[in-house]
């Protein structure tokens, strides 16, 4: 088992944890080759460790990684900042093909929606998905994403190129899914309740004060 690290992100699954140092390198190694490097980049990019912390330092890109209960980082996510503010591109993988159709990378995915929405302020999360990823096409669709475009032969692997589908989801229509259940608040309804009645109280004394 290898030691739990503070999650920013809860599932029943998996959990998201910021990336340290060394997971770069288990990142990048993810992406050197295989058939989930494959499936989430269209190839084999094989880009270095310090490049991947460079593009996140640069606060464009996001990786955060998805380990199991016991702690073991099985892939990751990554969200890009697109032009505008508030609009992001997403993707990710699980690695191992055992640890596929398990619902984790489903629910990864799902967690770092939630943080984009629920505590970025995101109004729109896009996918690009290459016409070759069944698992990715299978969940985007089954959330009744629209399918806004297709890039004609985008994507050139195993020989063939393939095309690739833009979907997105915008911010009221992830408040309205229920695949992942409640959308969880940082703070509890009742200390917000309390707070905003405290503020009250406490403008009432003042304007009392001065004779107002």
């Amino acid at each position: 088992m290898c030691p739990r690290r503070e999650p920013f992100m809860e599932g029943d699954l998996v959990d998201l944890v910021w990336p340290s140092r060394d997971d770069f390198e288990v990142v990048a190694g993810m992406l050197a080759g295989g058939p989930a490097a494959a499936l989430a980049t269209g190839g084999e990019v094989a880009p270095e460790a310090d490049d991947l912390r460079a593009d996140c330092r640069s606060g464009r890109t996001t990786i955060a990684c998805v380990v199991t209960k016991d702690g073991q980082t099985i892939g990751f996510v990554r969200w890009v900042a697109r032009k505008y503010a508030g609009s992001y591109e997403i993707g990710g993988l699980v690695e191992q093909p055992a640890q596929w159709d398990l619902g984790m990378g489903a629910e990864g995915t799902g967690l770092a929606l939630e943080h984009l929405f629920h505590a970025c302020n995101a109004h729109r999360v896009q996918f690009l998905v290459g016409a070759f990823n069944l698992r990715t096409l299978r969940m985007v669709l089954s959330l009744g994403l629209p399918v806004e475009g297709i890039l004609r032969d985008y994507f050139f692997l195993d020989g063939e190129y393939h095309d690739g589908i833009v979907t997105s989801v915008l911010r009221e229509e992830f408040y309205r899914f229920d695949s992942h259940g409640t959308v969880r608040d940082r703070i509890s309804s009742a200390d917000k309740q309390e707070a905003r009645e405290l503020l009250v109280m406490a403008r009432a004394r003042q304007a009392e004060s001065v004779g107002l």
